[in-house]
């Protein structure tokens, strides 16, 4: 199709002028007008005769009939054999024509997919609806770029797929986001409620205090408005977390704000009480998980793992303050360059590294930081 065939959108891309059903209408009556010329089937018109035919029919700016089987990404004889169905054998057929390949997925890239999502959204926990619709507008407005070959959009999986294959919830939790609400705001009982640790919760209460003493210096952070500095934001712990931690330690969110705010009026020669004990809390109760659920405490010490992991690669590209080579940074951080390609393609994913090409081949494809993350994503990067 013709890349300048639609008005640009921001960023330099190009919409496509027709929308699917338009493009097989279009072809549909070049057929007709091509097979009454020819005398013969409409469903034998080949593509030279249909691009003879497209100059003196109504849509002569209309696209080839090798650039349109390019776009659906499908023979020209099942492009034309979809384009003169008729009702509900057409619907059936167009979704099968334009939907994504069903390629097998495991239930870590099925993670990575719903916390890119969530990481675009801003959002801590993510509906199938929610995925479904962000992904679409994606891959609609990726597919028509003004770059060839597939985009990292195409390959993630529906809803339907990902709800099919390991559950919603189970994958939530393995992409470390927090449960779906049910009837009465409670949490699932697939989520477990130890997601987001008292120490982590801490740190949360601790970077709300910073932003917040801008504004208002030395004020207590009581629960609602903890929570209204929450809203939109996955980087913080949910309001309810911080309650919880706050119980387990026998006080209250505005003592533990107080708390935290006479270690940052301080000298900080030593880190807040709080977090010690925080700490010793976590530590019983990951025990007690073991105990309990083996497997579970597994995975959830794996995800912690590979969370710290993540952080750390961030650190390192932030340190060359440039788009850098796949091999530049395998030797900085002592990695073979595979290893570290398969982690840029996973962070690439989840919507925090990006990918330029200087049109010489993947080996001079460069990486850096995406400068849409939040600034205190960028700070903890670079700190």
């Amino acid at each position: 199709m013709p890349r300048a065939s639609g008005p640009r959108r921001q960023g330099g891309r190009y919409a496509p002028r027709y929308d699917p059903i338009e493009l097989l209408t279009i072809v549909r009556e070049i057929t007709l007008i091509a097979a009454a010329a020819a005398g013969i089937d409409p469903l034998q018109v080949a593509t030279r005769a249909y691009d003879q035919a497209r100059a003196g029919s109504p849509y002569p700016e209309s696209p080839r009939a090798d650039r349109i089987a390019h776009g659906f990404g499908a023979s020209w004889r099942r492009v034309v054999e979809v384009a003169h169905l008729t009702g509900r054998d057409f619907q059936q057929n167009l979704v099968a024509l334009t939907r994504r390949d069903l390629m097998p997925f495991t239930i870590d890239e099925a993670a990575a997919a719903v916390r890119s999502i969530a990481t675009r959204l801003g959002a801590p926990t993510l509906r199938p609806g929610e995925y479904d619709q962000e992904l679409d507008q994606l891959v609609e407005e990726q597919r028509h770029s003004w770059l060839h070959g597939r985009r990292v959009w195409d390959d993630l999986p529906s809803s339907e797929r990902i709800d099919a294959a390991y559950g919603w919830a189970r994958v939530l939790e393995h992409a470390g986001l927090e449960p779906l609400p049910v009837a009465g705001g409670r949490p699932t009982e697939a989520q477990p409620r130890w997601t987001w640790t008292c120490e982590r919760c801490i740190r949360s209460l601790e970077k709300a205090l910073e932003e917040r003493a801008d504004a208002k210096p030395g004020e207590l952070l009581t629960q609602r408005a903890y929570k209204q500095l929450k809203k939109g934001r996955s980087d913080l712990a949910p309001a309810s977390a911080v309650t919880r931690t706050a119980r387990l330690l026998s006080t209250s969110v505005p003592e533990l704000s107080r708390e935290l705010i006479a270690w940052r009026l301080g000298p900080r020669l030593h880190e807040p009480s709080c977090l010690e004990r925080a700490r010793e809390i976590d530590h019983e109760q990951a025990a007690q998980r073991a105990a309990a659920d083996p497997l579970g405490a597994a995975r959830a010490t794996l995800r912690e793992q590979i969370v710290a992991s993540d952080q750390e690669f961030l650190a390192e590209l932030a340190k060359f303050g440039r788009p850098a080579s796949r091999s530049e940074i395998a030797e900085r951080i002592g990695w073979t360059p595979p290893q570290t390609g398969k982690r840029l393609n996973r962070l690439q994913r989840e919507g925090l590294v990006l990918q330029s090409n200087t049109g010489h081949g993947n080996r001079s494809a460069r990486w850096s930081l995406n400068r849409a993350l939040p600034e205190n994503d960028l700070r903890d990067c670079q700190s």
